[in-house]
């Protein structure tokens, strides 16, 4: 944009400044960011960290207020990949909601574990009171940052709906966009639908082989996957199991044969809970 007199204005597609007469504003890369943005009034003085990574970024939105805790009370939120257009579901179809926890229950939502602690420490748990509406930005990734003086960096990385809309107060268009669309959007989506692909194998396989399938009887088990606190419901999203989601109550048996022979000798349920009288099921 030509002002006259020699002044210039260059700017993004999206309005972002990039030199103003003789005031040039930066573009920077950075990676593994998390953007915090309260409403008015939210007590909340802490963040929220993550372990993981991913190609798309996630928008925490608080949607009831509370606190981060290990217990009841704990503030509910819900997670976006993209931007807010759609959130992740649970396997009924409907819209999954986590609970705000410490470091040592973390939560897993899409390919990552999220957890909340103090804004110079996330291991300590925060103070203050998370409020419906406060979001958090997290991106598990390198992005494009622009910066004006000291004010805090605005994320213009290029982002693509699921819906397959541009979002277009990002960075649109030219070889920045179609490289970093590129890399999040289309290989993203492509590493996406491998991960479910193996996710849904290793699945198959394990329920196959949980009941006794194969070409020869088991002889000796040894289990890797397990809980992280005994404490803690074995569906819960705080549980550390991948597949905790899918579980649901029943029954399990056990059924023991003979080596030599391979028939049957005996079978039973299995007691989750001694202290009970009778046989607890799952």
């Amino acid at each position: 944009m030509d002002n006259g007199g020699g002044n210039f204005m260059v700017m993004t597609s999206a309005g972002h400044t990039l030199v103003d007469g003789v005031n040039t504003f930066g573009l920077r890369l950075a990676k593994n960011k998390v953007i915090k943005n309260l409403v008015p009034g939210s007590t909340f003085d802490g963040n929220v960290y993550f372990s993981g990574n991913d190609d798309f970024e996630y928008t925490v939105r608080v949607i009831q207020g509370g606190t981060v805790t290990s217990g009841a009370g704990a503030a509910q939120f819900q997670v976006s990949l993209d931007g807010g257009v759609t959130w992740l579901r649970s396997d009924s179809g409907a819209i999954k909601t986590f609970s705000a926890r410490p470091e040592a229950l973390s939560v897993g939502a899409g390919n990552l574990k999220l957890y909340f602690g103090q804004a110079s420490n996330g291991s300590i748990p925060p103070t203050g009171t998370l409020t419906a509406g406060d979001t958090f930005t997290i991106v598990p990734k390198s992005g494009v940052y622009w910066y004006q003086s000291a004010a805090t960096p605005i994320n213009i990385t290029p982002q693509t709906y699921f819906n397959g809309q541009e979002n277009l107060s990002r960075i649109t268009g030219g070889s920045l966009a179609g490289n970093f669309t590129m890399r999040d959007y289309n290989t993203g989506r492509y590493k996406e639908r491998l991960n479910s692909l193996a996710e849904s194998i290793i699945w198959e396989t394990n329920v196959i082989h949980s009941q006794g399938a194969g070409l020869s009887m088991f002889t000796d088990v040894t289990g890797t996957y397990q809980v992280r606190d005994a404490s803690i419901a074995l569906g819960s999203d705080s549980s550390g199991l991948h597949f905790a989601s899918r579980l649901a109550s029943g029954a399990s048996t056990m059924y023991m044969f003979d080596k030599a022979t391979g028939k049957m000798v005996s079978s039973g349920f299995l007691d989750f809970d001694s202290a009970t009288p009778g046989i607890q099921l799952f």
